[in-house]
This record gives C-alpha cells, structure tokens and sequence, in this order.
C-alpha cells in the first residue's frame, strides 16, 4: 500500500509576519501542485493530512478552500485537526469527518482527532482514547496505525522537540495490541522514522514551508515501512 502525508499547511489568507518561513498565504497554490502530482505520478492508495489545515483556529472559514483541494484527490483521504485548527466539532464542520477505524487493503487506519494540547504544544491521550486504541486494535487480524498531531516517539529517542505525556506507556500499548505505525506532524522539520523494532513512529514536515516537502512511503501486509521518501511537493 502506498501512503501520502503532508502536514501543518498553516493556510491564512496574508503572510505571518512572526514566522515568515511559513508560506501559508500561498497553500492553495501549494495544495494545486501536490494533488496534480499524487493523483498524476504517485497515485497513493490513501492521503493522510496530519494537521493544522490553517494557521489560526478562529478561521475556520479558510477550510472549506482546503477541503476543495483535497477533494480533488483520486484516492481517499483522511484530516485530523491540530494545535492550530478550531476544536474537532467546528473542524469537521468543515472538513470531511475520518471513520473512527478505516480499513484498507489489510490494515487499520486510527485517527485520534481530539487528544488534548498540553503546555509547550506537547499532547495527552485520554484513558477513554487509550482503550480505544487498543481494543479497535486488538480486535483487528492485521497491523493498525496510528494517526496524531503531536510526535509520538519515545523518550530520548529521535529528534522529537514535542512529545506525549506517557509516552512509553501509550507505545507499549501500542506494541502490545498490534499497533507498527505512528504518523504524526506538529514538528516542522519533520522526523525520519525510528523504530523500537515492534512500533515505527515519523512525523511530516511542514507543508508549508520551502521546499514544500511530503512524505510517500510503501507499507506491506505486516505494516512494515519501505521506500520512504520525502518528496518536494511544490518544486515544479
């Protein structure tokens, strides 16, 4: 299965001048770009936009431009909202609302839309969440993946900058139940993956900020990573 995630476009509809390598005044034409190449040169078998579709969460009136982008995707596609989107409920008022699970070609897809924003832009995962990971998981005969904002890694492991309270202890469920991969993005300069050797965990680069980079890798049937890339999306 070949998958695509790109992350933190920060859509706005004038330039931010506090942090000027952010682009996203210009996302709509970066989002034209990417889509043209997934759907004309990659063809992945799902899209997964990781978070913060716009810059500042009291404009959830940008979204609608985002979503009509990537409704323009010849394959499914798959947003969570994050720090810097409104709240889920407003979110998906906008935005096409992912299925608790998705299964797809053998393997469960686990969006977690509303994991709560601790200080220093870290996250939590409530116990309600937790269970559900693990018994949507456990339950499954394939891998599952994992789908979060926020950088889900072990501590001292990578180069995460932001991080998951209980880190260790959402990854061992995670682990435990079935759980290969954590997709993530938050962090703008992206991480390559790491693996524990039973969890991977990566995190896509800002989308927008040059060179306007995503991410498209190959998984197999036991939701194993291979052929990773990192594509510069709006280079041509």
């Amino acid at each position: 299965m070949r998958i695509a995630v790109f992350s933190d476009l920060h859509y706005s509809d004038h330039p931010n001048a506090g942090h000027p390598r952010r682009r996203g005044e210009i996302v709509p034409e970066i989002l034209e770009r990417v889509v043209d190449r997934l759907n004309g040169e990659f063809h992945p078998d799902l899209v997964i936009c990781a978070g913060d579709l716009v810059d500042d969460p009291k404009r959830s009136d940008l979204l609608p431009e985002v979503v009509r982008h990537l409704k323009r995707l010849r394959a499914p596609f798959l947003a969570i909202p994050g720090n810097h989107d409104p709240l889920s409920e407003e979110f998906y008022c906008h935005v096409p609302r992912p299925p608790v699970v998705l299964d797809l070609d053998g393997i469960r897809f686990l969006p977690f839309t509303d994991d709560p924003e601790r200080p220093g832009w870290n996250a939590a995962r409530t116990p309600e969440e937790m269970d559900r990971m693990i018994r949507s998981a456990s339950a499954f005969p394939g891998p599952s993946v994992s789908i979060q904002h926020v950088p889900l890694y072990r501590p001292g492991v990578g180069t995460a900058r932001y991080h998951y309270e209980y880190a260790e202890t959402i990854l061992d469920a995670m682990r435990d139940s079935g759980v290969r991969l954590s997709i993530s993005g938050h962090d703008h300069q992206g991480m390559r993956p790491v693996s524990d050797g039973r969890v991977t965990a990566l995190a896509a680069p800002a989308l927008c900020e040059e060179p306007f980079p995503f991410l498209l890798f190959e998984l197999d049937r036991n939701g194993l990573l291979s052929d990773f890339r990192t594509i510069e999306g709006a280079a041509r």
